[in-house]
């Protein structure tokens, strides 16, 4: 037995106890789940509309991105094998006339005839599923495809190998999410990467919807314009969600039947507050001189985020939580937007196609900077984008690399510009303006290794702080812990090597 195999075995009843918890549950003792399913957002909604496909000078965006230098390459119609959770963005069984499905076929063809390779995948049922596949070693799969929060359940012990050490693989390119190279890297090595390859990350990013008509009635300014002269603020947001509730109904109780500023969300995964805080260019962490994660949490400027948000986002007479409306309706929470009780909402792109069915006129722009200073607008990488992470049983990381590189940098000819350009622009949204806007986010989407790994509990802890008004009673006050957990978890996953 291979001194990796032994490590493998060695780990394998850890590995299959982390595996075992879902990712909506906390893996340490007293950490309450969070209040929102990782299976609803992660399953919400996929795009199965089956429309007219257009040609390819209308789909298909021109970038000035060389091809990979892989000419040549044949490796004998080896299978290359992908464990999956789902396989919605990455096989799909034929053409059926809608452009995501097409653009995800015709990439397998072209992926398999470039490199002479059998693209093939196995959907699996439960991460335990995955860790038993790769431990057993019984066939060498190339890649794992799962969430980012369900990849940090398995991220130790030995699975999964520094991708970037890849042959082949160009992690500078546009192709590859330059945020996951910083953010998911100790010590010089990252065990896993997002790239092109799924469309998931963009269709997760949370975003501001905003009802048109409300603006209208109360001559409010277009956020749209807001953007465009840099004063999409957090104070400007705030503000404007203060302007619009009305008792509509008139029987002196603000509820469901009437109309609030914002339709809120809480908890660690999918919360408004966590949206807003990475919104005003904060984040959790840094790589220490050792080259290990550690706390890099602005608490002055926490407090001011926690302060301001709190201050309205907590005002029942002017935020309508959409848990308490799912909890005492059983519809779904977005409906309350839809259905113009709300003038704005946070959510995902993905949810567009629901939105777009609404009666009221819609928009949608980023998430507000924390002032006019801010350099840029930064969103939040749902803990449910996709990642890939190369099995330490590989027995062909050239294959791996060529096929990595190669089929990211094709993603990003056919399926981005299928999904971003016609699915999301054109088909779902109702102006130019909102294709500006989704445009900004996709280029702005960041990760964090806090929210990657989530075994420190950094997103609780953030969030507790939040719901306590106190960063320093709350999340100071477990800093200590906190980064003990780092430590431990960057040691962690560097010992995969």
């Amino acid at each position: 037995m291979t001194e990796s195999r032994k490590i493998l075995f060695a780990v394998g009843a850890i590995l299959l106890a982390a595996a075992a918890v879902s990712c909506g549950e906390s893996q340490t003792p007293g950490i309450p789940s969070d209040t929102a399913s990782p299976e609803t957002e992660a399953t919400t909604p996929a795009v199965t509309e089956t429309e007219e496909t257009h040609t390819d000078a209308e789909t298909e965006p021109q970038y000035d991105i060389p091809e990979p230098e892989l000419d040549g390459m044949d490796f004998g119609g080896k299978e290359f094998l992908v464990l999956s959770l789902d396989d919605k963005d990455m096989v799909v069984e034929g053409l059926i006339g809608e452009v995501v499905n097409d653009a995800v076929y015709n990439r397998k063809l072209k992926i398999d005839e470039k490199l002479n390779v059998k693209f093939t995948l196995r959907e699996i049922q439960t991460l335990e599923e995955t860790v038993q596949l790769i431990m057993a070693g019984t066939e060498p799969y190339h890649l794992f495809r799962d969430t980012s929060v369900g990849f940090g359940m398995t991220a130790w012990g030995g699975l999964y190998v520094d991708m970037l050490a890849l042959p082949y693989c160009d992690f500078t390119a546009p192709y590859w999410n330059q945020s996951v190279v910083e953010a998911a890297s100790v010590q010089g090595k990252a065990f896993c990467m997002a790239s092109d390859l799924s469309h998931v990350t963009l269709s997760q990013a949370h975003l501001v919807y905003f009802n048109k008509k409300i603006l209208a009635d109360f001559d409010l300014e277009s956020p749209y314009d807001m953007v465009d002269q840099n004063r999409w603020t957090l104070d400007n947001y705030l503000s404007m969600i203060r302007m619009v509730s009305d008792d509509v109904n008139g029987d002196g109780v603000m509820d469901f039947s009437d109309r609030f500023g914002i339709a809120t969300q809480e908890g660690t995964a999918f919360g408004c507050f966590l949206d807003l805080f990475f919104a005003s260019g904060l984040h959790f962490t840094t790589v220490d001189e050792s080259g290990y994660r550690t706390l890099d949490v602005d608490s002055e400027k926490t407090q001011i985020v926690i302060d301001r948000t709190g201050a309205v986002l907590k005002d029942s007479t002017v935020a309508v939580s959409q848990e308490a409306y799912v909890k005492a309706t059983g519809m779904p929470g977005y409906e309350l937007f839809m259905n113009g009780h709300a003038l704005f909402m946070q959510e995902c792109l993905n949810y567009l196609i629901y939105i777009r069915e609404m009666e009221d006129d819609f928009g949608l722009v980023p998430n507000p900077k924390f002032d006019e200073k801010q350099d840029q607008y930064y969103h939040r990488a749902s803990p449910y984008s996709i990642m890939f992470a190369v099995p330490s049983t590989n027995d062909d990381m050239e294959m791996t690399g060529a096929v990595l590189e190669y089929g990211s940098w094709l993603s990003h000819y056919t399926t981005i510009p299928a999904f971003y350009e016609i699915t999301v622009k054109q088909k779902r949204t109702r102006d130019e303006k909102a294709m500006e806007m989704v445009d900004i986010v996709h280029d702005t989407i960041r990760f964090d290794f806090g929210d990657m790994f989530d075994g420190a509990n950094i997103a609780w802890y953030m969030s507790n702080s939040y719901e306590a008004g106190s960063v320093a009673r709350v999340f100071d006050a477990t800093r200590k812990k906190i980064n003990k957990s780092l430590q431990k978890l960057s040691q962690q996953i560097f010992s995969m090597d």
